[in-house]
């Protein structure tokens, strides 16, 4: 190791809290006086945390970083625990090459979890250094949660255009073509005349999709299940309500239409129970079910199956909606769906 030089002298005086207005007077005790204040006041007045630290250990830090990982002090915690297991390994490993001399400096941008239960992400820069003739790692952090989670909504927004492109093409192309062919065979007038109302309602689902990137109102299951139903030549019987944004209308518009088009059932069962945590709906009809062996790709975009299979979207759309709100869907049984949704 080399030896240390005038900063590291410096900042060692200064992380050790020497009182420098009491050393000798000398030229180059004012200037490294001087240094030592300027240090200070940078540290001790930035936005952003600033730390030395040396088998993972603090040796300084400086009040932002304090703040921004919310604890007053660390004491003797390895700084590792603060991140999860992932991003620990990484930084130990890196730390292990810059002892190698491998690495010189790194950056990272990690989750970090403070003791408050909050999870906050940071950009992480660190470099190696010298003080006190041993080897540290200077860093600095950067709360850039606002960031991760402007980026985080920016995804959102463009699966929520993905997805209302999909419904469009799905749910309105298929009463379109009800249409086309209605209008070409005129005995079929009535089913027309229903497509078409159909293609209004779904204008108005999609509407409700695109405000996902809002705050969609809320509205009883039973409500939204009903509206859907009307559109279809099938019985729905349903049991117990919980509110739920509307948007949900179209998770329960290609359920039906999926339970009718390749299950040929006649009847669905909407079963839904609640409680403080949110809403758990089972959907069942009483059709052919899902063969086993397609069972674990039904949800893949544009899987297709059998003499009915037409642009493999439909239970795609369902659990992307669903995601979307904040839910999970999973398929129990052949014919059988159960949906949970949590509160927020």
């Amino acid at each position: 190791m080399k030896e240390e030089s005038s900063l590291d002298t410096t900042i060692s005086k200064w992380i050790e809290g020497e009182d420098l207005n009491h050393s000798n007077s000398s030229d180059d005790s004012g200037e490294s006086c001087s240094k030592c204040e300027m240090y200070r006041l940078i540290a001790e007045n930035s936005s952003d945390g600033i730390f030395l630290a040396t088998k993972f250990k603090l040796v300084y830090a400086n009040p932002a970083f304090y703040k921004i990982i919310g604890v007053r002090e660390v004491g003797d915690t390895n700084l590792l625990e603060f991140l999860d297991e992932k991003d620990a390994e990484r930084i130990y490993n890196d730390v292990q090459r810059a002892l190698k001399g491998e690495l010189s400096e790194a950056r990272y941008e990690v989750a970090v979890r403070r003791p408050d239960g909050k999870e906050i992400f940071v950009d992480l820069s660190m470099s190696k250094v010298n003080f006190k003739g041993r080897p540290h790692a200077l860093g600095v952090i950067k709360d850039i949660t606002d960031k991760k989670r402007m980026e985080q909504q920016l995804r959102h927004y463009n699966e929520l255009l993905k997805l209302t492109n999909s419904v469009l093409r799905h749910d309105v192309l298929n009463n379109l073509n009800i249409i086309s062919g209605a209008i070409e065979l005129c005995e079929r007038e009535c089913q027309a005349d229903k497509a078409v109302e159909r293609c209004i309602d779904l204008i108005n689902e999609i509407r409700e999709l695109e405000s996902l990137a809002e705050n969609p109102k809320e509205v009883s299951i039973s409500e939204i299940v009903k509206r859907v139903a009307r559109h279809y030549d099938i019985q729905v019987d349903i049991k117990g309500d919980c509110k739920a944004k509307s948007s949900l209308a179209i998770v329960f518009d290609n359920l039906i239409r999926n339970s009718i088009c390749h299950g040929k059932a006649t009847k669905v069962e909407v079963n839904v129970e609640s409680d403080s945590e949110g809403c758990t709906i089972t959907f069942r009809d009483n059709g052919s079910g899902i063969p086993d062996e397609i069972q674990p790709r039904i949800f893949e975009k544009g899987f297709k199956f059998g003499e009915n299979a037409n642009t493999g979207l439909g239970l795609f759309i369902v659990k992307k909606v669903v995601e979307m709100l904040g839910g999970s869907v999973r398929l129990k049984r052949a014919g059988t769906f159960v949906i949970e949704l949590k509160k927020r």
